[in-house]
């Protein structure tokens, strides 16, 4: 099966095993819950964990415009910082850790405060 957006995701996914599978997927306000439901030889407790390894802070740039008054400033753009974060698959069976896999490491850059003063 697949997922495909334009120029957004492309996620793929294959039945490994023998069995059917029933795929549920329900949106509850602002959450997304999948369910997969198949034969239970199969079972393992999977857990996707992110982890943010750092946080970006955002800076302030301060531009000037004309057609404010003497003294004059307002925030065109609140900003916001970014961050460095790690995505981890963990595969447990009966509890213990069977293997860690890397899914992506991603950076999401910061967004510069924008600050407009005038002319003085």
């Amino acid at each position: 099966d697949a997922t495909v957006v334009d120029n957004y995701i492309d996620f793929k996914f294959k039945n490994n095993t023998s069995s059917y599978i029933l795929i549920k997927a329900q949106v509850n306000k602002d959450h997304l819950v999948v369910r997969i439901f198949g034969d239970k030889s199969y079972k393992k407790q999977v857990e996707i964990n992110r982890v943010i390894e750092e946080i970006i802070p955002m800076k302030t740039e301060l531009k000037e415009d004309q057609t404010l008054t003497p003294g004059e400033e307002v925030v065109k753009n609140e900003g916001k910082p970014g961050y460095k974060t790690r995505v981890v698959r963990i595969i447990r069976e009966n509890g213990q850790v069977v293997s860690e896999e890397l899914i992506s490491a991603d950076t999401y850059p910061a967004e510069n405060r924008v600050i407009l003063k005038s002319l003085d």
